[in-house]
């Protein structure tokens, strides 16, 4: 008992600190976006803020060990991420996240409701800008949604989704405000406009960048550009399940990096058991399902508005399935206790994923799928029985 209330003591005096750590991560995202800053001060604050984030994380945790898959996420981004500041925005923005979720929950305190004004107070006098204390806004919603999905004990699903709005909301907002500055008016005409800008200097860039690339690989440059317009009208099609999906995996990471530092006892442990469950709805299988089959029977031009949206769909549940279809591989092969072949099985499975084959993220994400629906209909026989 002496030691537990030692620990609360002792966290209590860290709070002050926590306070810091996150007015410094949403100056940190605000002010590098916004500032002319030289590239090597980029990579070292950026480089700062992964060390830094992940420290901060496993104090509150009690434990380097609690917080183990985040932080080797995090080290693999920076050694394989090519550019630190993408990794170092990573890091600060969950890390501010979990942190400010954490006081919230654990540490609710009067300080906290004006703690978010005091980032863009700072943004807006050092940058001189509007948009600049916007950004140092943007781990706030997020923040709120978690700490609400954690006190209602929502499912891992729920909660991801909670957090991914979080997410997705801060980059609505900014670029309906581009909207509205760049055509004096919000308007579908003046998003469409702004998205078929974005996709013209996109194209210009990367044609930019192929001009160096030709000298180099064996390649028309007038077949480099078609590819190019190819690959980013493609793009630019899929746009809203990109964001949607990159949101749910970083609300994923998120809410795993959560749990981590809030479950620090047998006591918060067993509360938590709820969130970890993650069961995907019968409607989301059936959704996929019916998305698969149009995006493979829609061809013709006619239709490619209608396929569009499926390819979308398919993108935006995917992730979810798949890992509804590995926690079934997985079960079915250790079963009967640990195999060999099962995990030779599990493995080749998690290999051809990592390799991004498109038969096999379909293959099974269908199975994903067809688990969800026979667990339903087998779960009414028993309920009729």
């Amino acid at each position: 008992m002496e030691q537990k209330q030692t620990k609360q003591k002792r966290m209590a005096a860290h709070t002050p600190l926590l306070y810091l750590y996150f007015i410094a991560a949403c100056v940190y995202i605000s002010l590098i976006l916004t500032l002319n800053v030289g590239e090597w001060l980029i990579a070292a604050v950026s480089l700062a803020f992964c060390v830094i984030g992940t420290s901060v994380l496993a104090k509150i945790a009690g434990s380097f060990k609690r917080v183990l898959g985040y932080s080797t996420i995090i080290l693999i981004l920076v050694f394989f991420g090519g550019s630190l500041l993408p990794v170092g925005l990573l890091a600060a923005f969950t890390s501010a996240v979990c942190v400010y979720a954490y006081l919230l929950t654990a540490r609710p305190s009067p300080f906290l409701w004006g703690l978010g004004a005091v980032a863009p107070v700072i943004c807006a006098l050092a940058a001189k800008s509007v948009p600049a204390a916007i950004l140092a806004l943007a781990p706030l919603p997020c923040a709120l949604l978690l700490a609400y999905s954690v006190k209602k004990c929502f499912d891992r699903v729920r909660s991801v989704c909670y957090v991914s709005l979080g997410i997705c909301l801060p980059v609505v907002i900014c670029f309906v405000m581009a909207v509205n500055l760049l055509y004096g008016e919000v308007s579908f005409e003046g998003a469409r406009a702004l998205i078929d800008a974005l996709r013209e200097q996109t194209v210009l860039t990367l044609n930019a960048v192929s001009k160096q690339m030709t000298e180099l690989v064996d390649i028309g440059s007038s077949d480099m550009s078609s590819y190019i317009v190819s690959a980013v009208n493609a793009a630019f099609n899929l746009l809203p399940a990109i964001l949607i999906t990159v949101s749910n995996l970083i609300g994923y990471m998120i809410h795993s990096a959560y749990l981590s530092i809030h479950c620090k006892d047998e006591q918060t442990r067993k509360a938590a058991l709820p969130m970890l469950a993650f069961d995907m709805s019968l409607t989301s299988a059936i959704v996929f399902i019916l998305s698969l089959v149009c995006a493979l029977a829609l061809v013709s031009d006619g239709t490619a508005l209608w396929r569009t949206a499926a390819e979308n769909m398919l993108m935006i549940l995917v992730p979810g399935l798949i890992l509804t279809a590995l926690g079934a591989l997985r079960l079915l092969t250790s079963i009967k206790g640990p195999s060999c072949l099962g995990t030779l099985v599990y493995l080749f499975v998690i290999f051809m994923l990592v390799t991004f084959s498109l038969p096999a993220i379909l293959i099974t994400a269908t199975a994903g799928a067809v688990v969800i629906i026979l667990a339903h209909v087998s779960k009414k026989r028993r309920s009729k029985d």
